[in-house]
């Protein structure tokens, strides 16, 4: 029998009312509060409205993520040197891939299923994790089971991240560990809840913080998925609240 990753916090977490569950969420929710403050702080963190990350994937390819908050509505833009590529939407309950020919024009659009739905909204809240922490500090229906310091003295916390309001989705359950000393986020952990890597244990790590826009946020990432695996290690450049176009999360038309 597979449990569903709410059911699994729930055994987690214990009996609710229970101390020891009450202590655990405490400490949980204290490591995130600690996380934050070192990031710049809350009332900083809520004046981010939307964030780019830019990456360069490979030599001939860059890829930008651009994210609306609270929504987390997501543009995933995947471009070759000479300009081809591609784009993929993750918005609500909706969501859409299309081609880009050369000239950015539309070549090919279609919908995105629900498995596909899914698998977007948790590759987008992994990534974006370290901004994320605000958001769901603020969510009521968020879970945390403080597991205590590890080998190295680091904390790491199991938590339920819910997808936003209005979107579909399930909750999953990721491990966040803690630097002991900084308090900023290093480490996300799990198994991979949907898509092509269901149930490969991921281990995705930040690192490398650095000022932006008064905001610390890391620089650097390494994402390995499945044991043995080497991971995939590259440089983040971080934009805050950059200008849109107003038909960036519009579904396009083929051609146009």
């Amino acid at each position: 029998m597979r449990l569903s990753p709410s059911l699994v916090c729930c055994v987690v977490l214990g009996v609710a009312g229970s101390s020891s569950a009450q202590d655990t969420s405490h400490e949980g929710r204290a490591a995130v509060e600690r996380c934050l403050e070192a990031m710049g702080g809350r009332a900083r963190l809520r004046e981010v409205r939307a964030a780019a990350i830019e990456i360069q994937a490979k030599a001939s390819i860059k890829e930008r993520h651009t994210l609306l908050l609270p929504s987390r509505a997501l543009h995933y833009a995947s471009r070759r040197e000479g300009g081809a590529g591609f784009d993929v939407v993750v918005k609500g309950e909706k969501g859409f891939l299309c081609d880009r020919d050369p000239e950015g024009k539309t070549s090919y659009v279609e919908d995105l299923t629900e498995s596909d739905l899914l698998e977007g909204a948790y590759e987008r809240d992994v990534l974006f994790m370290p901004l994320l922490l605000e958001q769901l500090l603020a969510n009521p229906q968020t879970r945390y089971d403080s597991r205590g310091p590890n080998s190295v003295g680091d904390l790491v916390v199991r938590v339920l991240v819910h997808p936003p309001q209005g979107a579909t989705g399930k909750a999953f359950v990721v491990r966040l560990r803690f630097d002991k000393s900084s308090h900023l986020l290093v480490q996300s952990m799990g198994l991979v809840p949907c898509g092509a890597d269901e149930d490969k244990k991921r281990f995705f790590s930040y690192g490398d913080y650095r000022a932006v826009s008064g905001v610390k946020l890391p620089t650097s990432y390494s994402d390995e998925r499945g044991k043995g695996t080497k991971p995939r290690t590259y440089r983040v450049k971080w934009v805050l609240n950059p200008k849109l176009p107003q038909t960036l999360f519009t579904r396009p038309r083929a051609g146009g």
